[in-house]
């Protein structure tokens, strides 16, 4: 309304919340099936657990279904998007109450009873908190800066505000401004009340769970479970079901609304345009499409949450939504407190702004590979929305100073800046007030969307229309009331062709919505096709490189011990009368030259035996705990030579593995022998952990060594690295064994990473294999 009642920027909007809360709506699918499965199953529920769930066994989708249909049901009930939703209200406070009681009831209970020690846990915490690797307990990684955390700060204001669930609860479910005074301090109690035992439960989780590999998502609710608590388990899930389903619920309802009123059924109207015989029909049809839009939107959801978003945080999910949804800040702040600001340059500066976004924090999702970097200081959240709002405020102060707004624009700025100026009765459609000889045809506009009963039951309440007389009053009121229905884009078209036109039939009037429809529409979909192909072009060229430098590299690998044993052999041979001593010394040289070059040539024959699939991998059922006995056993001589400190966490009992004895072996022995050589000189400690998940078993192989520069540990598993990196490492090796530990590990249907790395704490490579059926 502010900027003209523009139908192409209402789209544009509707548009951006839409992919930008998806990932949020996604997000709360997420945090209850997360949930569920580890309340229900003790499973932490990741990408490859939901991979082997097929579609229709899945629980999560018709948990979807359920949501959908009670949203659609108890929320789609009237037209008028104006008409407050009671039920779903209900729910929702229902669920909030639900929702602080039992995160208070926890936090006393973790904070006064199940902790019997403060002083050893903060003593505890302390040492342990320089080890923590941030990427598992904290949300700002790799960053402490004061500017990042007052971006995070400003961002999550801008998506308080701007959210439409907020939106939707602050105005539209709002009754009066009674409401207003309470929330003022009821909402920050609330939150206040929400916040006081996150320090100690977090403390806690810090603690005692810092061994597993549960993500920070789970820590309240981890914590009874380990507890053995069936009661206080089923507290904490319902506290957290009811948080994720009262946002999901009003967030929906609020999208649905937006999508119908300014894509949807303008678009529909512009293509089959509405004879006047129909009447309440065009209601049900509005009521259809919201409906629809209910279960589009959750599908939508659950479509990201299973194939983009399962193996995210849920904190990173939801804050791609926020700086979405923060794009609006420039055009609802500018249009309030600023008369210059116009509809020109809200589309530039929300185009530019959503642009960046895309490019910064979608893409990557996307993409596997696909990296933005970061500015000093700043993780990739912080980034990705400071150059977005700021080309976005640019854009939109640019035109705002040099460009014209039409009159219109400039009577609403002048209305929403100056408010308590303005004449209220005065506000409203800036055209002459009409007189009319009847008033049948706009009762007839009006019981086209919202039903005879209903339009009677409007004019009845409106005390200033006379009879035949249509005043300039019952114009902004009949207005009002369709704009909740249509959205104000289209209710502007309809009334300007009633009040401008004579009367005429209602098919020729409707049809005049099409004025409306100059959608700003996005090709997400040619642009991620052109990226993608860019990609791939880019990643031929680069394989092309590597097939020279993987040639050159053997033949370099193989002349340089050729050229030792020639040297040698040549000494040996020129002095027969050479001492016993020295002579053995240069045998032994040789003996390791050529088993040096049995390595490599072995080496490269497996790396190109498994790569071309022709490696047969000779599985059988094996005892892990076996294997891994096995391979400390062969690492332990080393470790007594060079003084090295072992720790080694297993499970009571390990589960039943299917496959390659041998080359298993390999892998971990490879993971040892680099902890062992790239760990601290002076204090060496190498970690083993054994770690059983729901459907896998997780190995991992720590050292606290210098750590391995951010910028290298994109390259770790690519063939000969550390020959390239021989200066930098200073150690002996081909760069093969990660190489081939990954193919061996991806021939197992597992995976292999470096899970973290800081200089002198902790350096982990994890191996993941899946446990056998039997």
């Amino acid at each position: 309304m502010r900027y003209g009642r523009s139908a192409g920027l209402g789209a544009l909007v509707t548009l951006i919340c839409f992919l930008g809360l998806i990932p949020y709506l996604g997000l709360q699918i997420k945090a209850i099936a997360q949930s569920f499965h580890y309340a229900a199953l003790e499973v932490v529920l990741t990408k490859s657990v939901l991979a082997q769930t097929s579609l229709w066994a899945d629980g999560n989708l018709y948990l979807t279904l359920g949501l959908a249909l009670f949203t659609s049901w108890f929320g789609t009930r009237r037209t008028e998007a104006n008409v407050h939703a009671v039920g779903i209200m209900a729910a929702v406070a229902f669920e909030g109450v639900l929702k602080l009681v039992a995160f208070l009831a926890l936090g006393i209970m973790i904070t006064f009873f199940w902790v019997d020690d403060w002083a050893w846990l903060s003593q505890k915490y302390q040492q342990i908190q320089t080890t923590l690797p941030q990427s598992q307990y904290f949300v700002f990684e790799g960053s402490h800066s004061y500017a990042n955390w007052f971006l995070h700060l400003v961002l999550c204001a801008l998506a308080f505000l701007l959210l439409p669930r907020q939106f939707q609860v602050m105005v539209v479910e709002n009754y009066n401004e009674t409401q207003l005074r309470k929330a003022m301090w009821g909402f920050p109690m609330y939150l206040w009340l929400l916040n006081l035992f996150v320090l100690p439960i977090a403390c806690v989780g810090v603690v005692f769970l810092r061994h597993t590999s549960l993500p920070p998502d789970l820590i309240l609710l981890s914590l009874p479970v380990q507890q053995g608590s069936v009661f206080w388990t089923l507290l904490a899930y319902l506290g957290g079901f009811a948080s994720a389903t009262g946002m999901l619920i009003v967030s929906v309802l609020a999208l649905s609304t937006m999508l119908c009123h300014h894509i949807q059924l303008p678009l529909l109207m512009r293509l089959f345009p509405i004879e006047q015989k129909v009447q309440i029909e065009v209601g049900q049809l509005i009521l259809a499409i919201r409906r629809f839009n209910v279960f589009f939107l959750l599908l939508t959801a659950y479509v990201y949450f299973k194939w983009a978003a399962a193996d995210k945080g849920l904190v990173s999910i939801g804050l791609i939504s926020f700086v979405a949804v923060a794009q609006l800040a420039p055009a609802v702040l500018g249009g309030i407190f600023w008369t210059k600001a116009n509809k020109q340059g809200v589309v530039l500066g929300l185009c530019l702004g959503i642009s960046v976004w895309a490019y910064g924090l979608i893409f990557p999702t996307l993409f596997q590979g696909f990296e933005v970097p970061t500015m000093a200081g700043l993780d990739g959240i912080a980034t990705v929305f400071f150059c977005s709002i700021t080309a976005n405020s640019l854009a939109f102060a640019f035109l705002a100073i040099y460009s014209k707004a039409s009159a219109e624009e400039n009577y609403q700025a002048q209305w929403f800046v100056h408010w308590d100026k303005m004449n209220l009765k005065g506000a409203g459609y800036a055209i002459p007030a009409y007189s009319y000889k009847e008033t049948e045809r706009l009762e007839k506009l009006l019981s086209s969307f919202l039903g005879k009963k209903r339009t009677k039951e409007i004019l009845n309440h409106f005390q200033e229309v006379k009879l035949h007389q249509t005043n300039r009053s019952f114009v902004n009121f009949a207005e009002g009331y369709l704009s909740s229905v249509v959205g104000i884009g289209t209710a502007k078209v309809l009334m300007r062709a009633f009040i401008d036109a004579k009367p005429v039939e209602a098919k020729a009037m409707l049809g005049m919505a099409k004025e409306s429809q100059q959608l700003i529409m996005l090709n997400q979909q040619l642009a991620q096709k052109t990226t993608a192909l860019a990609q791939a072009n880019e990643k031929l060229k680069q394989n092309d490189l590597f097939k020279s430098d993987f040639i050159s590299t053997v033949t370099h690998e193989l002349k340089t011990p050729l050229t030792g044993i020639k040297a040698l052999s040549e000494i040996l041979a020129d002095n027969p009368e050479m001492e016993h001593s020295e002579k053995a010394h240069f045998l032994e040289t040789i003996s390791q030259e050529i088993d040096r070059m049995e390595r490599l040539i072995g080496q490269v024959l497996d790396l190109e035996k498994f790569e071309s699939q022709k490696q047969v991998l000779h599985k059988v059922n094996i005892d892990l705990e076996k294997l891994l006995n096995h391979c400390l056993e062969v690492v332990k001589p080393t470790l007594k030579e060079k003084k090295i400190a072992l720790e080694q966490i297993f499970p009571k009992t390990f589960p039943q593995l299917n496959a390659d004895y041998d080359r298993l072996m390999q892998v971990v022995l490879n993971l040892l022998s680099n902890a062992i050589k790239f760990c601290n000189p002076q204090q060496g400690k190498v970690s083993l952990w054994v770690v059983r998940l729901d459907s896998t078993i997780q190995i991992s192989v720590g050292d606290n060594g210098e750590g391995i520069p951010l910028p290298m540990q994109k390259h770790l598993f690519e063939k000969f690295y550390q020959t390239a990196n021989q200066d930098h490492r200073n150690k002996k090796g081909i760069g093969l064994g990660l190489a081939i530990s990954k193919q061996i590990v991806e021939a197992h249907q597992g995976r292999i990473w470096l899970e973290r790395s800081s200089a002198y704490q902790e350096t982990v490579f994890s191996i993941e294999i899946p446990i056998s059926d039997t």
